[in-house]
Parts: C-alpha cells; structure tokens; sequence
C-alpha cells in the first residue's frame, strides 16, 4: 500500500511539511507540466497511470489535489481518500 499526496494548483509537494514526509510508504506528487485532455477525470487518469496508483492504495489531496484524490478513488478502487480543503460540490 502507498499513499499519495497531491498538492493544490500551482504548488508542488514542497507544499507538505516535513511532518508530512514521516508517513511511511508515500509518495508526494509535483504536478506534471501538461495534462492530456482538459477534465478533473483526464487528469486523474493520467496521475493513475505515471503513478501506477491502484487498488489497496490511498490518495490525499489538497485543494485542486483533493478534487483530483477524490476522481482518481472513483476510478481506481484505492482504499482510502482525503481531501483537504477541497470542494466536491456537482
């Protein structure tokens, strides 16, 4: 199990703490400089698929990290999501 973080729109994973960097099995994700296709749920299939993010795994995400977390648990079954300071509203 990993746990992956994704920080807001324009920040990258410096945006976590060092007291973020103690969980054990995570990664922190810096947002690529492009994304194929212009939709939260084409960037979150794209963050699936460099990060090999699957079942068994979890996502946190801040902001627009947390709206991206909270599509790529839609898609990939992990087993756990956080979104903070995030809004899910449809």
């Amino acid at each position: 199990m990993m746990i992956y973080f994704l920080p807001g729109m324009g920040a990258t994973s410096e945006m976590y703490s060092e007291e973020w960097k103690v969980v054990e099995n995570s990664i922190f994700i810096d947002w690529p400089n492009q994304f194929p296709g212009v939709s939260i749920g084409d960037v979150a299939e794209f963050i699936i698929e460099q990060n090999s993010i699957g079942e068994g795994d979890q996502v946190v995400g801040t902001s627009l990290g947390g709206i991206v977390a909270a599509e790529i648990s839609v898609r990939s079954n992990v087993c756990g999501t956080v979104v903070i300071s995030g809004s899910l509203g449809q």
